[in-house]
């Protein structure tokens, strides 16, 4: 397989939507109105007004930085430049077989996969054989977004491409947390997904 999966790798918080840079400059306009707003006051509560506020503003600048930046590592993934991509929620995809790298499912399309679902070990690596799998049988097909599978793997499918194969690790609050899945998942577990996107419409 091409690249491991580890506990290195970066992980985004999430971000805003990229429109967040329209609103830095609006912020930055009434941080000017304010300071003109504000002459009357008492000069150290004018000043401790606009550093928070510009504090505020630096915040969404960084935010809205990290949205770039994940989209940007997310395109390079998509187009196959990348093979590893972390995502905000901490779901992470190593790509093991390209695919079409144009064609790419959306909200509530209907997805036919196959795929092997891992337990990990205390050492981070999976369990030798999957406790569940599609690949003795059919194909499983779905709804996507509307909750038929784990959070984390509908997720990992929005950003795989037709034919894509990936190797998925989930962390447990994208999985079944702290419930988990009486005697078979026990209770805070990640798991390993091995995912490819046959096709979809």
């Amino acid at each position: 397989m091409s690249e491991d999966i580890d506990e290195d790798t970066d992980i985004y918080r999430e971000a805003p939507s990229l429109n967040g840079l329209q609103s830095a400059q609006i912020h930055s306009v009434d941080i000017g109105l304010g300071e003109e707003v504000l002459t009357g006051h008492r000069g150290e509560s004018k000043q401790l007004l606009v550093a928070r506020r510009r504090s505020g503003l630096d915040n969404a600048v960084h935010e809205d930085a990290s949205a770039l930046e994940f989209a940007k590592r997310k395109e390079d993934f998509q187009a196959g430049r990348t093979k590893k991509l972390t995502l905000p929620s901490g779901v992470i995809l190593v790509s093991d077989k390209d695919g079409d790298k144009v064609n790419f499912p959306r909200m509530a399309s209907s997805v036919r996969i196959h795929y092997d679902v891992y337990r990990l070990k205390a050492d981070g690596t999976p369990e030798s054989d999957p406790f569940d799998s599609s690949r003795a049988g059919h194909t499983v097909d779905f709804q996507i977004g509307v909750g038929f599978s784990v959070p984390g793997a509908e997720e990992a499918i929005f950003i795989m491409s037709r034919g894509q194969r990936c190797r998925v690790r989930v962390p447990p609050h994208m999985a079944y947390r702290d419930e988990g899945f009486p005697t078979i998942i026990p209770k805070n577990s990640p798991l390993l997904y091995d995912i490819q996107l046959i096709s979809f419409e």
